[in-house]
C-alpha cells in the first residue's frame, strides 16, 4: 500500500517512515512526488492524485482545515483517496512529530488496510 505524507508534514518524515516500513509490502513518499508546489490549493492537489492514478494510494496530513472549506472536502470525498488527519499535530516540534508518528503508524497501516477491505465488500 501506498502513503503519502501531504505538505504539512516534513519529506523527511516521509523518507524515515518509508525506511522503517521496508519488507512490510507499504510505500511510504512525500506529496511533493506528484505535486512540487507547496502552496498547492487542497483542491488542486487531490485532483492531481486522481489525475495521477493514486486514489487507491492512503494521504496522512497534518491539515485538519480540508474539513472545513465545502469545495476542499467536497473534492476530497469525490476523489476515492483515503486520508488520515493528524489535529493538533502541525503546531509540535518536529522531534514530538516523529516520534508519535513512528509511534502511530502502524496503527495507521493497519486502519488503512481495514478501510480499504471495508470499501471493497
Amino acid at each position: 500500500m501506498r502513503f503519502i505524507l501531504e505538505h504539512s508534514l516534513a519529506p523527511r518524515l516521509a523518507a524515515a517512515l518509508n525506511a522503517l516500513s521496508e519488507g512490510e509490502g507499504n510505500e511510504v513518499i512525500h506529496l511533493r512526488t506528484f505535486v512540487a508546489e507547496t502552496d498547492a490549493t487542497d483542491v488542486t492537489w487531490i485532483n492531481e492524485l486522481v489525475v495521477q492514478g493514486q486514489t487507491e494510494s492512503v494521504v496522512v496530513t497534518a491539515d485538519p482545515s480540508l474539513l472545513k472549506n465545502p469545495a476542499e472536502r467536497a473534492a476530497w470525498r469525490t476523489s476515492g483517496v483515503t486520508m488520515f488527519f493528524l489535529k493538533g499535530f502541525a503546531a509540535l516540534p518536529r522531534w514530538e512529530q516523529a516520534a508519535r508518528l513512528v509511534k502511530w503508524f502502524p496503527a495507521i497501516q493497519a486502519s488503512a488496510k481495514r478501510a480499504r477491505k471495508e470499501s471493497r465488500a
